[in-house]
């Protein structure tokens, strides 16, 4: 059973930034999640929300308002300046798993392009997933990248991922924690299916996903979870 730190470590770190993925790799995770998004000059950047981290409701700070540039000068004096996916990779490829949610449409010529730099052979492609929860996403990494390793993000139980594996070849299905049906995780077994859940923070419920036969745990805490899941084993 694999743990995956969710934007790195979300519970102890601040999402989807160096210090929070550097906190996933010291606990020893088995893959790292974060997100994707374009600012306005289309550079892949680590971020959740359209809106950005750190920034006031009322303030209407989108991300897709910025340039790359424009947004390393306005969080240059934060803990948690913004974090390209070039950087990231540079900082994480070939030491774990990443699974790179990538949000908008939009995004993926690019982020395939900055993965593409990372990738020497064929087998590289084995160290990413990509995931979404939009099938026209994974459809458009399909036709640009037919190497990649794609997850869809299924919502309240849907057998949809079934009808997508046959259609674009899925590799992995990543439930709600709340909608993690026998019959949907027994559909995934069958197709050969990587199965995982998320968000579980509890060691208790990560058991009974476990029992359940689920392949993998995404956890705002991956420090805690590895600790009661694998080193007491």
């Amino acid at each position: 059973m694999l743990i995956i730190g969710h934007r790195g470590s979300r519970g102890t770190h601040q999402e989807n930034s160096l210090s929070s993925l550097r906190e996933a790799l010291r606990a020893d995770v088995d893959m790292i999640e974060f997100d994707v998004r374009l600012t306005k000059d289309k550079v892949p950047v680590l971020c959740h929300s359209l809106r950005l981290y750190g920034t006031r409701k009322t303030e209407l700070a989108l991300l897709r308002r910025y340039t790359y540039a424009e947004l390393q000068k306005r969080t240059a004096g934060s803990d948690h300046p913004i974090l390209s996916l070039e950087k990231a990779l540079d900082e994480l490829f070939g030491t774990v798993i990443l699974n790179i949610e990538v949000k908008e449409r939009t995004a993926v010529n690019a982020v395939i392009k900055v993965s593409k730099k990372h990738v020497h052979k064929k087998s590289d492609w084995d160290k990413i997933l990509f995931s979404s929860s939009k099938p026209l996403v994974l459809a458009a990494i399909r036709r640009k990248c037919p190497e990649a390793a794609l997850a869809f993000l299924s919502r309240r139980g849907s057998l949809l991922f079934a009808v997508l594996h046959r259609a674009i070849d899925l590799s992995a299905v990543g439930f709600h924690r709340l909608y993690t049906s026998r019959l949907a995780l027994h559909t995934a077994k069958e197709l050969g299916l990587f199965t995982y859940a998320y968000t579980v923070n509890r060691s208790s419920a990560a058991k009974r996903l476990i029992d359940r036969g689920i392949d993998g745990i995404v956890t705002d805490y991956p420090a805690q979870l590895v600790e009661s899941l694998r080193n007491k084993d």
